[in-house]
């Protein structure tokens, strides 16, 4: 199948990548070129827009660092939009609001496209290994056209509901993930002022129920040995205002995300954003005076 693959960052390089070793005929899009040149490398080609990009393709993959890019590549004679037809089917994986979700759903179906929300948890290595979780919302049809396409990338793809559903569990999976990542690092913080080491916590917490595995596949970050920056403090910011703008009109209190969320201002204030959130936990932890 020809599809088309915006967005080759370090989650969806590795799709690209996996999509192309299934026998897929890729052509991709990056706003840096150089992203693309292992596809081109291995047969694919490189689309010189996104409207370019559908014009090549049966499906159209998107996986971009949030929505304003996702905005920004719809848009315009250039746009993906401009060069849908009727059939086509466009999976995105970028993780974004519900409302923003069916609004591309709604404008993608004026071209005669169908349009699916279906954004993936399970890191990098998950993507590299294709062993992701992907949350679909779509209706049956949309879903069963696309379901071998992302049993390409993913262990589980998951029929979730509607349109939407699959960008509202995604946001609340972040949620709950971050809320666990900050209180780990709280964790940290408060044994090494209580004299313990490091390395004696990560060994007991990664053998015990405090070790989640997507902590543990941390480690050598936390220990300071990798020079990546995992989950940033501005990323995950991003991921509590979309959630605040989903929950909308609901009448009741989340205190505990709003903890996290709270620290995670404190940290933008501090001047973190770029930084990995529990690396920088000792930096940005609120101390009493």
């Amino acid at each position: 199948m020809k599809i088309g693959f915006i967005g080759l960052g370090r989650m969806g390089g590795a799709m690209a990548r996996n999509l192309q070793d299934s026998g897929h005929t890729l052509c991709v899009n990056d706003l840096r070129r150089e992203a693309g040149d292992g596809v081109v490398a291995a047969g694919g080609t490189f689309g010189a827009t996104p409207a370019d990009i559908a014009r090549q393709s049966e499906v159209i993959f998107i996986s971009v660092p949030g929505p304003d890019q996702v905005d920004a590549l719809l848009d315009g004679e250039d746009g993906l939009l401009a060069g849908l037809t009727d059939g086509m089917l466009v999976i995105d994986a970028t993780t974004i609001g519900p409302g923003q979700s069916r609004e591309n759903a709604r404008r993608c179906a004026e071209r005669g496209a169908d349009y699916i929300d279906a954004p993936v948890s399970g890191g990098q290595h998950g993507a590299i290994s294709r062993d992701l979780a992907a949350m679909v919302g779509a209706d049956a049809a949309a879903f069963e056209r696309a379901k071998p396409i992302l049993e390409c990338i993913a262990k589980n793809v998951i029929h979730v509901g509607p349109i939407g559903s699959g960008s509202t569990i995604k946001l609340l999976n972040q949620l709950i993930f971050v809320s666990y990542q900050l209180v780990f690092a709280e964790g940290l913080a408060i044994g090494e002022d209580l004299g313990l080491d490091l390395e004696t916590m990560l060994q007991v917490w990664g053998a015990s129920a405090a070790g989640h595995p997507e902590i543990t596949v941390k480690y050598d970050e936390i220990r300071g040995v990798s020079d990546k920056a995992g989950f940033i403090v501005k990323n995950a910011l991003l991921f509590f205002d979309l959630a605040e703008r989903a929950r909308g009109e609901l009448r009741y209190t989340t205190p505990l995300f709003d903890a996290a969320s709270e620290s995670l201002r404190g940290a933008m204030e501090s001047g973190l954003a770029g930084e990995d959130m529990i690396r920088a936990r000792a930096r940005y932890r609120p101390r009493q005076t």
